[in-house]
């Protein structure tokens, strides 16, 4: 590194980083409950109108000990991959864990930890809510992954 920055690192500061940083927590902090209420909204639709109504589908997790846009659940008996690949053709963006976990074959060391089944587990669905979300996407992804599940599980029971 240069003398300027003590030996430390080379260059100078990236001050443009460094203010558009700045700027965009201010933009952040004045939005922050508005967004946190809003995925609020999103999570505890998709948790009353897809978990709570299916015993199929189970909650990882907490509502109340949880962050406001991601909701984590499983569905049982459903390899997650065959899932994902049915709802990304159909326009529906999720995912089976986090993106460090991406490209694993064995369930999530986090899910394991919570003492959830591997059978559940290997159904784990992970729902991200952004701001660009409204309910009526989460209405049609609620429709859709209730509609794909269903499909998947009277294929394989057809298959046994």
């Amino acid at each position: 590194g240069g003398p300027q920055e003590h030996n430390l690192r080379a260059g100078t500061e990236n001050v443009a980083g460094i203010v558009g940083l700045g700027a965009a927590a201010a933009v952040l902090e004045t939005e922050r409950q508005e967004r946190y209420d809003k995925a609020a909204v999103l999570k505890k639709y998709m948790y009353k109108h897809l978990i709570a109504a299916n015993n199929n589908f189970r909650l990882n997790g907490t509502m109340e000990h949880a962050l406001p846009n991601i909701l984590d659940f499983s569905i049982a008996g459903i390899d997650n991959a065959i899932l994902l690949i049915a709802l990304d053709m159909q326009g529906i963006a999720v995912s089976a864990g986090s993106a460090c976990e991406a490209g694993a074959v064995e369930p999530s060391h986090v899910l394991q930890a919570m003492g959830i089944a591997d059978a559940w587990a290997k159904g784990s669905i992970r729902v991200s809510f952004g701001t660009g979300n409204n309910i009526e996407q989460i209405k049609s992804a609620v429709t859709a992954i209730k509609q794909t599940a269903d499909d998947i599980m009277r294929k394989e029971k057809i298959c046994e």
